[in-house]
C-alpha cells in the first residue's frame, strides 16, 4: 500500500480523511465537479484553486477504489466503455465507479488511474476546460 493512502488520527483519536486533487500532468489543470448550470455534476478540467469541488477522497474496496468528491459527496462514475466517455458524479457508487490506481514509480507521488473497463483516465484533447 502506498504512503499516499495512509490514514492518520487527529487529536481526538479519530481518523482524518485525506483529500486530493487529480491533476493532469499534460494540461496542468485539475478535475473539477461542476456545481451549477447545465453541466452540474459532470467533471470539467479547470484551473486549480483548491475548492471542495476539486478535492476527492479515495475509498478502497478490495483491489478497486472509489473516488468521492468532497463538495457534493458524489462518486466519480464513467458513463460508458467508449473512448472519450464522460465522467460525472453519482450519489451511490456503481460498477462504473470502480477505478484502479497505480503509482508510476515508487515514491514518485504520480499515479495512473484506470477506469472500470481498464482505460486510463485522461484529459480531453488539448486540455480544454469543457471536458474530462
Amino acid at each position: 500500500m502506498f504512503s499516499f493512502f495512509n490514514r492518520t488520527k487527529n487529536a481526538n483519536g479519530k481518523y482524518t480523511k485525506q483529500y486530493y486533487s487529480i491533476v493532469s500532468k499534460s494540461a496542468g489543470r485539475v478535475i473539477d465537479v461542476a456545481q451549477d448550470g447545465p453541466h452540474q455534476g459532470t467533471t470539467i478540467i479547470w484551473d486549480g484553486y483548491n475548492g471542495e469541488n476539486q478535492n476527492f477522497t479515495i475509498v478502497q474496496q478490495g483491489p478497486d477504489y472509489f473516488i468521492k468528491c468532497k463538495k457534493n459527496k458524489g462518486y466519480l462514475t464513467v458513463e460508458s466503455q467508449a473512448d472519450g466517455a464522460r465522467i460525472r458524479t453519482s450519489p451511490q457508487p456503481t460498477a462504473q465507479s470502480r477505478f484502479r490506481i497505480d503509482e508510476t514509480s515508487q515514491g514518485s507521488r504520480e499515479y495512473i488511474i484506470y477506469t472500470f473497463c481498464g482505460k486510463v483516465l485522461d484529459v480531453a484533447e488539448g486540455g480544454k476546460k469543457n471536458g474530462a
